[in-house]
């Protein structure tokens, strides 16, 4: 008599630069989630702690019927996935940190690390509701930094070494850079620098119909993310633009102004693609790390690559 087939599972996480989660998925669902703080200047191995003692926790409710087969890690920076190493993560503070290897050793299951904004894409070009078939997919996650993923006709976009998407690195034109405007931290920054007081990005937003300083700071976010937004449509042409991470909560707040400020730098020039915000909400980066594991894991021995066809 056979064995019974058992359901295969992924533990996705998804590490930001001040929070992580981490999710039980099947690929198309997160079943149980556990959060957690990072922060930058955290040691790797004390976050890498805490990851594995939340690893166990969402494995403890797998059913009966499901194993777990691997995780996948999604972190921010310059992430190399064959090595699987995070070589640069500004706003953790980390360098060459053997993540993957790290994780595998804390939690006895085989693990890969990839950057968390393409596997945020993943999750939503395989999984979500706003890609049309074959289409181009400009992915832009907004929490304690910026970046970007572009999938395109199922090639993912990576660039010559990898560094394709660090629009956060990038300048605007009055000589800011732009992790230091678009972000949630730099939002609060520039509220403090106003009022000297200090408020969440989700509390500065709320306040934006009652407090002049907050409408302010809002309305610099939102016409230096449409210039950003612009820039790279412009170069990318996508069929739509999703919106993801903390600052994508803000929905209609952010959506409405985003998409007019955005007609405006058109013009007449072209139409401009739908801007929407991710299907899977802050679960993106998680249910996008776990689809990544399970692929890699299926394709391990044939040699595959768990992304999407190809890379340029």
């Amino acid at each position: 008599m056979s064995e019974p087939r058992h359901r295969r599972l992924a533990v996705g996480i998804d590490i930001g630069g001040t929070s992580f989660k981490v999710a039980l998925t099947d690929g198309k669902l997160v079943h149980a989630r556990v959060d957690g703080p990072t922060g930058p200047g955290r040691n790797p191995v004390d976050v890498v702690a805490h990851l594995a003692d939340a690893v166990a926790t969402v494995c403890r409710t797998v059913p009966d019927d499901a194993t777990v087969a691997g995780v996948g890690i999604g972190a921010p920076g310059h992430v190399d996935s064959v090595a699987g190493t995070v070589d640069a993560a500004i706003n953790l503070g980390w360098s060459n940190v053997p993540l993957a290897e790290l994780i595998e050793s804390a939690t006895g299951l085989p693990s890969v690390v990839e950057h968390d904004a393409y596997l945020g894409a993943i999750a939503e070009f395989w999984c979500g509701s706003h890609v049309p078939s074959g289409g181009h997919l400009l992915y832009v996650p907004i929490g304690t930094g910026v970046s970007c993923a572009l999938i395109s006709g199922d090639c993912a976009w990576r660039g010559g070494r990898g560094f394709a998407g660090e629009i956060g690195l990038g300048m605007l034109g009055d000589g800011r850079r732009v992790e230091h405007v678009v972000a949630g931290p730099a939002l609060s920054q520039s509220y403090a620098a106003r009022t000297g007081r200090t408020l969440s990005a989700k509390n500065i937003v709320a306040l934006t119909e009652v407090d002049h300083d907050a409408r302010h700071v809002w309305e610099d976010f939102i016409a230096s993310l449409a210039t950003v937004l612009w820039n790279s449509i412009v170069l990318t042409d996508p069929d739509v633009v999703v919106l993801s991470g903390g600052l994508s909560l803000a929905a209609d707040a952010l959506l409405a102004p985003l998409s007019a400020e955005i007609s405006a730098l058109a013009h007449i020039a072209r139409p401009t693609p739908p801007i929407r915000l991710s299907t899977h909400g802050v679960d993106a980066g998680c249910l996008g790390a776990g689809l990544y594991a399970l692929r890699a894991l299926a394709l391990a021995e044939s040699g595959g690559h768990p992304g999407p066809e190809g890379s340029a």
